[in-house]
């Protein structure tokens, strides 16, 4: 592979903060609660007192997205979803929408990584897109407090389960890119991913970056939904100076992003710009702009979570083949 390249992995830490937001109620039931005809989350009876336009608009930082930032959000997001079907090679659907597929990797348990890589000439840009996990026992194996060292950066430590899912398919991705990259001078590198996927793709474009003399921090994009917490605050901060643009989207209550739960320590912490997708109105969707790491306003504001919201980001249903 490519090798580390020294000077990327000594990005100044950010000076970005974190604030304590008080434990919520996680409500784990993919049954606690239901989905309309249309698939749109319905609103459970203790979110009906939160005027939460009222709480979010009027702080700084914190403003609607527009149309066309909706549609890309939900472009991606579909990206995501297709990163769980295997036949993401054969199906004629899929370049179309996706761009043409040049790869796919999986590794088998107890690791279940599955990734692909496509590429699209019409927008000029090159996706890595990763599935999450593969079901419910799967997914609370990867929200477990494990950490373990973030080899590239000192001092920084991540979620030790989906670190090694990651390692287990990263010669095959980077060496599919080092072949690739060189071909699509000019070309944006799009890493996406939902839940596990999410954060999977939060690592690999943190190693394209540290790899690839000509993949600047600005041509390098991470579009995550439903991502749990997977790095302490020592990997956020780095993740964060590195200036990679990184769109974390959230689905209004979904409880996959407060795992694990934050604490004072800095154990866990969220970095890049929160994107909180309004209940049953995914077209309202709120960009959560603050000088925090995370902040106590945008999903933490709510007053408890749900994991059936991971299910389904704008039009895309997760865990099934699109």
């Amino acid at each position: 592979m490519p090798p580390l390249i020294e000077a990327r992995l000594q990005a100044a830490r950010s000076d970005a903060s974190v604030v304590h937001i008080p434990e919520r109620k996680l409500v784990t039931s993919a049954k606690s609660h239901s989905s309309d005809k249309e698939g749109k989350n319905t609103i459970p009876a203790s979110y009906a007192v939160v005027n939460y336009a009222e709480k979010m608009e009027p702080v700084l930082g914190i403003s609607q997205v527009s149309h066309a930032g909706v549609s890309e959000l939900t472009h991606h997001a579909n990206l995501a979803a297709a990163a769980y079907c295997p036949q993401i090679m054969t199906s004629p659907k899929y370049p179309e929408a996706l761009g043409s597929v040049v790869a796919a990797f999986n590794s088998s348990s107890p690791h279940n990584a599955t990734a692909f890589v496509s590429v699209s000439d019409e927008n000029m840009a090159i996706y890595v897109a990763f599935a999450g996990s593969v079901g419910p026992r799967d997914f609370i194996d990867h929200s477990s407090y494990n950490m373990t060292s973030y080899t590239p950066v000192d001092n920084a430590h991540v979620n030790s389960q989906i670190y090694d899912a990651y390692l287990s398919i990263e010669e095959k991705l980077i060496m599919t890119l080092a072949d690739l990259i060189p071909k699509k001078d000019g070309y944006q590198i799009k890493t996406v991913g939902h839940s596990m996927g999410g954060a999977l793709a939060t690592f690999a474009a943190l190693d394209i970056y540290q790899r690839f003399q000509g993949a600047n921090s600005t041509d390098i994009f991470i579009y995550s939904y439903g991502e749990p917490r997977v790095g302490d605050l020592a990997f956020a901060k780095y993740a964060n100076a590195t200036n990679i643009s990184k769109y974390r989207v959230v689905n209004w209550a979904d409880a996959v992003p407060h795992m694990p739960n934050l604490d004072n320590n800095g154990t866990f912490v969220h970095f890049g710009l929160e994107m909180l997708i309004g209940n049953a109105i995914p077209q309202l969707t709120w960009q959560c702009d603050t000088d925090q790491l995370e902040s106590e306003y945008c999903s933490n504001l709510l007053p408890d979570y749900d994991i059936s919201y991971n299910f389904r980001y704008y039009d895309a249903s997760m865990g099934e083949c699109p």
